[in-house]
């Protein structure tokens, strides 16, 4: 078997002599948002309730979303599960579970670990990584404006207990 080189669209594209690769997939800023409040029992009682986590520019890379939690279901078999995804700042859902899709991990099952989000929608996810927020919900163009990133509850925690929840959300804009 021959030893062979397989090009990214980033390599490959520098190595034409016009090099028309999407700058942002080489080198863009990075930028950090991250909080830790508040859950409340009741914030997680409701299938379809939505936990706002940050608001980002449509032209932003998102390239990790990780979430950390005290234990907020604490029945012996939890059911709490969530979506991640993009919304408009109206409320609007552009894409429910573009991060994530009815996750159940992460709910304080170990103490400091996080659960990253990005790909756990499996390969949809991971198609889109480089992507930008607007190509990701399917518009031809940068409309210009903010989305948010959001958790929505696909199911209600069995026994749910206030605590806090925590994110990083890593993020670039070229």
């Amino acid at each position: 078997m021959a030893v062979g080189t397989k090009q990214s669209n980033v390599t490959a594209s520098l190595d034409t002599a016009l090099a028309s690769v999407d700058n942002g997939k080489i080198s863009a800023t990075m930028y950090v948002s991250s909080d830790a409040f508040e859950i409340a029992a009741e914030d997680i009682a409701d299938v379809n309730d939505v936990i706002e986590l940050t608001r980002v520019p449509s032209n932003a890379r998102i390239h990790s979303i990780v979430i950390f939690s005290d234990e907020l279901d604490t029945h012996g078999s939890p059911t709490l599960a969530t979506d991640c995804g993009i919304y408009l700042t109206d409320g609007t859902v552009q894409d429910a579970d573009a991060f994530g899709s009815a996750v159940t991990t992460g709910w304080g099952d170990a103490a400091g670990a996080g659960t990253e989000f990005i790909t756990e929608a499996g390969a949809a996810a991971v198609a889109n990584i480089g992507k930008k927020l607007w190509e990701i919900v399917g518009q031809s163009t940068d409309p210009g404006i903010d989305y948010d990133i959001n958790l929505r509850l696909t199911a209600v925690a069995a026994t749910g207990a206030a605590g806090t929840l925590a994110f990083v959300v890593q993020y670039s804009l070229h």
